[in-house]
């Protein structure tokens, strides 16, 4: 936990102490509420395996509920070479549960509607397998910074970006392909169960519990018009006050379009929601995640199933003709593909899903920005040699354990000549065994890295067994 956010017992009590009534081992909630969680990470399912990951993670513990995740009991694992490089992603264990409960298929359309900063969003394309869109919304552009930072470092080529206010949001007609087979509401919350934020030193204030949850309301009735005959909404927020919770669950379900889903997930220590509270009743149900019985941050998450069957029209993605062209010879540099399906957004050449189809109006970006042309020349992305560099045949070198975080770092690199027989110079695909890093500009000798600055924070030496 961060210095000045340490939980007492006496603000947990003083904060919190209104659910009292809710909990039959309160001191066990106050104690859990003041132990901060180890932190949880999941494994890149298409860069390493949950077994090579563990065993470079050394320490690590997987969650009995969801694969290929880890509780790794180390300070700050975002800052570590192998996150760096896209390999894992750290993600709280209690916010996992609303992309487990979605149950996405191959293929579907989902909205992620109060998406930043896109963990669920990168957790539900990978769900996908590359297939179907993400449509990864919030209302808020500088949150959405850091939803494009993680698709682009993960690689995905199937995330829409979007910035619109989630109660208003707007899709094409049903019968043209609009509407979602999936629609995820994490909504904004007074975030009561986030052990690793700071806890209010005073009950919330009934105004501002009043404002939250019209917001809630709205959200998840729009999740609700969105979403396709068939399809499946979740509710979920990480704060225990039923009014937030319970209570928006059963405003919705009374108005007759969605029926409660019910839901269980083998190895996670679930709670059953709650029925009553002061003095309020409610139909509505979904499951608690409380510290002390399941060892996670507080949680509540709610699954929706609307009525009925719909096979919405999907028209596939044309890919422009005359991009072949101009990707031609980054693609024959490198021994990569050639018939990727490519777009363009301003002077950059993206990989965007074949099945992707983003909403009407203005998207910030749809898939994987592959080159830039800051020039006249073209040049590869980061994100671009993480998502391809393993596939290369030529134009890559490969750096020993004791280089990775010199370059990581956007520091230059002095290569030994078996570091660099497969490359004549210039741009350069860097690799360090199977992973690929970025990319870098090799002048005779010597790499200079173009590692992005923004993520030149790596400071831990990855092991000389790369696997």
């Amino acid at each position: 936990m961060k210095a000045g956010h340490e939980r007492t017992e006496q603000n947990v009590e003083h904060a919190l102490g209104r659910y009292r009534p809710l909990l039959d081992d309160w001191e066990a909630f106050v104690a859990a509420s003041c132990r901060p969680v180890a932190p949880v990470l999941w494994a890149h399912p298409d860069r390493i395996t949950a077994e090579a990951l563990h065993a470079q993670l050394v320490t690590a513990e997987a969650v009995p509920w969801s694969p290929g995740t880890f509780r790794w009991p180390v300070a700050r694992p975002g800052r570590h070479w192998a996150h760096a490089a896209g390999l894992y992603f750290v993600q709280e264990e209690a916010s996992q549960l609303p992309v487990r409960l979605l149950d996405v298929r191959r293929g579907q359309r989902v909205l992620d509607l109060c998406a930043a900063p896109g963990g669920k969003t990168a957790r539900i394309a990978l769900a996908l397998e590359g297939t179907g869109t993400v449509v990864a919304n919030d209302r808020k552009a500088g949150r959405q910074a850091a939803t494009a930072a993680t698709a682009s470092r993960l690689g995905l080529t199937n995330v829409v970006i979007t910035t619109r206010d989630g109660t208003t949001f707007e899709d094409a007609p049903l019968e043209e392909g609009g509407g979602f087979d999936r629609v995820l509401v994490d909504a904004p919350c007074t975030a009561e169960g986030n052990l690793s934020g700071r806890l209010r030193r005073k009950p919330v204030e009934a105004g501002y519990r009043r404002f939250i949850t019209e917001v809630q309301r709205a959200l998840l009735r729009r999740a609700v018009a969105l979403c396709r005959p068939g399809g499946r909404v979740v509710y979920s927020t990480c704060t225990y006050a039923p009014e937030e919770n319970e209570a928006v669950v059963d405003a919705v379900l009374r108005d007759g379009d969605v029926e409660l889903a019910e839901v269980v997930v083998p190895g996670l220590s679930t709670s059953p929601a709650v029925a009553s509270f002061g003095g309020a009743r409610w139909q509505g149900g979904g499951l608690r995640l409380w510290p002390h019985r399941s060892g996670t941050g507080g949680f509540f998450a709610a699954a929706l199933d609307k009525p009925g069957e719909t096979c919405a029209p999907r028209e596939p993605a044309r890919t422009d003709p005359n991009l072949r062209a101009r990707w031609l010879p980054v693609a024959e540099r490198h021994g990569w593909p050639t018939d990727l399906p490519l777009r363009t957004a301003g002077r950059s050449i993206w990989w965007t899903g074949t099945e992707v189809a983003p909403p009407p109006g203005a998207v910030t970006s749809a898939g994987l920005c592959l080159v830039r042309r800051p020039d006249s020349s073209l040049k590869v992305t980061t994100e671009a040699a993480m998502r391809l560099g393993r596939s290369a045949t030529h134009q890559w070198v490969s750096l020993t354990a004791e280089q990775v975080i010199p370059y990581q770092s956007r520091q230059s690199v002095v290569l030994a000549p078996a570091q660099r027989e497969r490359t004549s110079g210039g741009q350069v695909i860097v690799r360090y065994g199977p992973h690929a890093l970025g990319m870098g500009m090799l002048r005779d000798a010597v790499l200079e890295s173009e590692f992005p600055k923004a993520w030149a924070w790596a400071p831990n030496a990855p092991p000389d067994d790369p696997r």
